[in-house]
């Protein structure tokens, strides 16, 4: 087994993944923010992963659990999953694979033992719906505590500023979403649903983005999407982005030779615009806007 360390910090966790190495041989180490586990694991698509592992033990049965790891990332490419949660469904069908690998004539009993595990994965999203929602429920505590199977061991130790740390070491995904549901609701995390994609995300940098930075389509991410879309849907605000982009074009053109340009053309201008832009939209007169727009260039 390749059980997950993980050291909660201030704002994110410090995950490494015991005996799995950097390229360069070092120790595999990395920050995640408190509730990308729930984001990825929500995220994830469980059946392709599966499908994907299965085909991947199938070709490289006899390799090492570090090998098996890399070519399941070759087959289901790096950017569209998260390497802890798939490092976790191999840690949990782990004995399933040299149960398998002393038969390995019985591949439809290996692939059923496989996807019975994996299961299990498939139940945290409807309870993740219910996080999201603030809809918890005693049932929903039941179904989490069923999907328990490992402890949890807690290792204190003194970090460089001499302040008391702890390392949980664990064996499976549960304990790790619980810790993160904690956490999440200790630290009033803001998860947000994608509503373009409607995949999770965890906002950036403000709590009212409504879309992710995933790459949706044709190298465009929601975000870009979801804007374009969202600029075809309101005029006054494609007319507003149009004019606006011109006239930061011409501050840029004017910061040199033109002192504090922004502050004295730029900006009023910005709070102009914003203010026709809303007296046009509620008298529902887009062509007054595009005169204001004509007239204030």
């Amino acid at each position: 087994m390749h059980p997950i360390t993980i050291i909660p910090l201030a704002e994110n966790y410090a995950v490494s993944i015991d005996n799995i190495k950097c390229k360069d041989g070092s120790a595999f180490w990395a920050k995640y923010r408190f509730g990308s586990f729930i984001v990825a694991l929500y995220n994830c698509d469980v059946n392709y992963i599966a499908n994907r592992i299965i085909t991947t033990i199938k070709q490289y049965k006899w390799n090492s659990l570090e090998e098996l790891v890399e070519k399941c990332f070759d087959n289901m490419g790096k950017s569209n999953n998260d390497l802890i949660v798939v490092m976790m469904m191999l840690n949990e069908i782990h004995s399933e694979l040299y149960q398998w690998m002393d038969s390995p004539d019985d591949e439809d009993t290996a692939s059923e033992k496989i996807a019975s595990v994996l299961k299990a994965y498939i139940v945290f999203k409807p309870l993740i719906d219910k996080l999201i929602s603030k809809s918890f429920q005693d049932a929903t505590a039941e179904s989490l505590s069923a999907l328990q199977k490992e402890g949890v061991f807690a290792n204190f130790f003194l970090d460089k500023n001499k302040s008391m740390r702890v390392a949980y070491t664990l064996g499976s995904i549960y304990p790790l979403f619980a810790l993160d549901v904690l956490k999440v609701q200790e630290k009033e995390i803001c998860i947000k649903r994608c509503q373009n994609c409607g995949r999770l995300f965890l906002p950036n940098s403000r709590t009212d983005e409504i879309y992710c930075n995933n790459v949706y389509i044709n190298g465009k991410t929601c975000k870009q999407v979801g804007y374009t879309n969202k600029l075809k849907s309101d005029p006054f605000k494609a007319e507003y982005r149009k004019a606006y982009k011109t006239q930061h074009a011409k501050m840029k053109r004017n910061l040199k030779n033109i002192p504090n340009y922004k502050e004295k053309y730029f900006d009023p201008w910005v709070d102009a615009a914003k203010n026709a832009m809303e007296q046009s939209r509620s008298e529902n007169n887009i062509e007054a806007f595009a005169r204001w727009i004509k007239e204030h260039r």
